[in-house]
Parts: C-alpha cells; sequence; structure tokens
C-alpha cells in the first residue's frame, strides 16, 4: 500500500510521522469508505476494521441482509471474504466463534437460513476452505475418569468419583483413557481477559507445547457471549484497559495460526460441565468439530 500523498509505503503511523494527517482524517480523505446500509462514512474504529468492514454494527448488517436478496447477499459475503482473506492473510473460512466476532453472519445463521450448500458455495468462491465439516457428530461411551490439574481449585464435577485429581502439563482437564488427545482449559471472564493481554505470549507458548505432543487445546470460558462481546460495559470490568476488539483480534490471530486450539463460551458452570463431559468423549475428530456450532445448536 502506498501513500497517496507522497507515494511512499504506507503504514499506520505514516500520514501523522510524515504528514502531521490524523490517519482518520487521511483514510477520510484518500481512501473514503461507505456504510452499504446507510451510505454515510464508515465509522473509524481502527485500521483493520475500517479496511475490511462495510458496516458500523452487525445490527446495521443484519438489516442489510433483510433488505436483499439471497443471491446478492451471497456475492457481498464472497467479496467480504476476499477482501478480509487479502488483509488479513487468513488460510479458512471463519467459525462459529470467529464468526460472531466480526461484521459477518455466523456460521449457524448461514445454514439455518440459506442451508449447508450455500455455505459450501461462499467457501469455495471466497477461496477460503471450511476447516470443519459440519455434520452429524458422535461420541464414545465412555466411562474412563476425568483428570483434573491440581490447580484447579473449585472443579467443575461435584461427583467426586468420576474424577481423578492430577498434575497436567496443558489444561485442566483431560480423560484418563483417552479416546483422541484431548485437553480444555477452563477460564473465567477475568481469565480470559487477562490470557489474551498480558499473559498472550505466555499462553502461546503452552498451545505451542501443546501443538508439539500433537494435543488439540480448547479454552473454554465459563461465561455467555455477551459478556466476551460487552465486558468494558461491565461494573467489575470498568478498570480493564484492554478493549472487546482488542482481545478478539488476538483470539483470530490463535486460530488462524493453531489449527490444534478452539475457544467456546458457555453460560455458566452447569454449562461448563456438560461440555467437558461431552467434548472429552467425542468420536468425531476434535481438528474437524467446530465446537462453538455445536454449542450454539444445544448439541453439547
Amino acid at each position: 500500500m502506498k501513500c497517496a500523498i507522497c507515494k511512499e509505503d504506507f503504514d499506520k503511523s505514516h500520514p501523522w510521522k510524515i504528514h502531521r494527517i490524523k490517519l482518520e482524517t487521511y483514510l477520510g480523505q484518500y481512501s473514503p469508505r461507505f456504510n452499504k446500509l446507510t451510505n454515510q462514512p464508515i465509522i473509524f474504529k481502527s485500521l483493520d476494521q475500517y479496511l475490511t468492514e462495510d458496516f458500523d454494527s452487525k445490527t446495521e448488517l443484519s438489516q442489510w441482509i433483510k433488505q436483499n436478496k439471497s443471491e446478492t447477499i451471497k456475492e457481498y459475503l464472497i467479496q467480504y471474504l476476499i477482501r478480509r482473506k487479502q488483509y488479513k492473510k487468513l488460510s479458512y473460512f471463519p467459525s462459529q466463534f470467529e464468526s460472531r466476532t466480526i461484521c459477518f453472519p455466523s456460521v449457524s445463521y448461514i445454514v439455518k437460513n440459506w442451508g449447508l450448500d450455500y455455505l459450501i458455495e461462499i467457501s469455495e468462491k471466497s477461496g477460503l476452505p471450511l476447516r470443519y465439516t459440519y455434520s452429524n457428530i458422535d461420541f464414545f461411551d465412555n466411562k474412563s475418569l476425568i483428570l483434573v490439574d491440581t490447580r484447579e481449585q473449585i472443579p467443575l464435577f461435584k461427583n467426586q468419583n468420576i474424577i481423578e485429581i492430577r498434575k497436567l502439563d496443558e489444561g485442566d482437564y483431560e480423560l484418563k483413557d483417552k479416546n483422541q488427545n484431548i485437553c480444555i482449559d477452563r477460564k473465567s471472564l477475568n481469565d480470559y481477559i487477562g490470557t489474551m493481554s498480558q499473559g498472550f505470549e505466555r499462553f502461546e507458548r503452552e498451545l505451542q507445547r501443546a501443538q508439539d505432543k500433537k494435543k488439540f487445546l480448547i479454552m473454554l470460558v465459563e461465561s455467555k457471549y455477551t459478556n466476551l462481546a460487552s465486558f468494558n460495559y461491565l461494573p467489575a470490568m470498568r478498570r480493564v484497559k484492554a478493549t472487546p476488539d482488542f482481545i478478539f483480534h488476538r483470539v483470530r490471530e490463535l486460530l488462524n495460526k493453531y489449527q490444534n486450539f478452539q475457544i467456546v463460551c458457555v453460560d455458566g458452570r452447569e454449562a461448563a460441565e456438560q461440555f467437558v463431559s461431552k467434548a472429552l468423549k467425542i468420536k468425531t475428530l476434535a481438528s474437524e468439530v467446530d465446537f462453538q456450532y455445536y454449542i450454539d445448536n444445544s448439541v453439547f
């Protein structure tokens, strides 16, 4: 990308550093983008957002979808993904969790409203292959004990007969007699924010260790998605400097980089316990399962 003023290489610091023009002002003047619903200039929040998004909110995207035919929507979604793939260097179609964090219909919304073939076509024409199969999934009838890491102060499972406390190298929960090499790292909302901000490099090292051991690591956030998307409005989170957009950006980085990693969120401890007990006994290959998709569709 070249600067429209001096034709030199452009990065987000260039307009102010070289021309003393704010990035927002520069983009509005030399690279204006307009909201597809309102035809008003896109509200600048970050360079990534400004260059890739066509709406200022998912609500506006939903309104635009309601006003257009499925073929028009399909072509838009394809072009959106092509642009995002080029700018963000993506390798795969967004997962259920990822699609909820960007201005794009969730995978479950696409499948429910237009069908699986529609999803497959968008994937193929955008050049972003589906990482997951979105077919029926099966579970083993495995009665093995669930291993719980010694650092878990209040384990999810009240029934002590089905767990065994043991120091685990990665995550908090594993199956003793494994069907697959799955480990689950349980996080509170606070833990999740801390891990994806100050603890990001440490967690990535953990992910790399898991990958080296051919382990599939699932980060389970014990909080509903709306809290993840708007934690800066929660009274207990007012002093947190990180924003939901920043945290989601880091999550997407990891999801794109590591094929042995997923992040899911559930509403409360009961749902977390149910997820752990079923996910550890899944028969379908974990790397082919979009876990958040099945959570949102009440399979877990």
